[in-house]
């Protein structure tokens, strides 16, 4: 059974308060399927996600409601093995990673 994910619907109010995603570069460890890039997208300047599952990366692409206006950045990676260079991004999430 897969577990339900912001059943009150204010994981991205809670994100928005504690870091800043407004015109912000954003980086997703572990975003896995885009399932929580596709709800912040729109409102940061560049979104790069990376995850070590291919498959997953692969679902992300087409998924947004906003069809990533915002420009979107995939890479298959370990966290411990970051593909950019250091300061690229102002907020850095791990969402359910840990």
């Amino acid at each position: 059974m897969q577990p339900v994910r912001d059943p009150e619907g204010i994981e991205i109010e809670y994100l928005a308060w504690s870091a800043s995603l407004n015109g912000h570069r954003v980086l997703e460890i572990g975003c896995g399927d885009g399932r929580l890039i596709c709800r912040y997208a729109g409102d940061a300047l560049l979104v790069a996600g990376v995850d070590p599952d291919k498959e997953k990366l692969a679902e992300i692409p087409g998924k947004g409601p906003q069809s990533f206006a915002t420009p979107l950045i995939l890479a298959q990676a370990q966290a411990e093995d970051l593909p950019f260079a250091d300061k690229a991004f102002e907020t850095v999430l791990l969402g359910w990673s840990l």
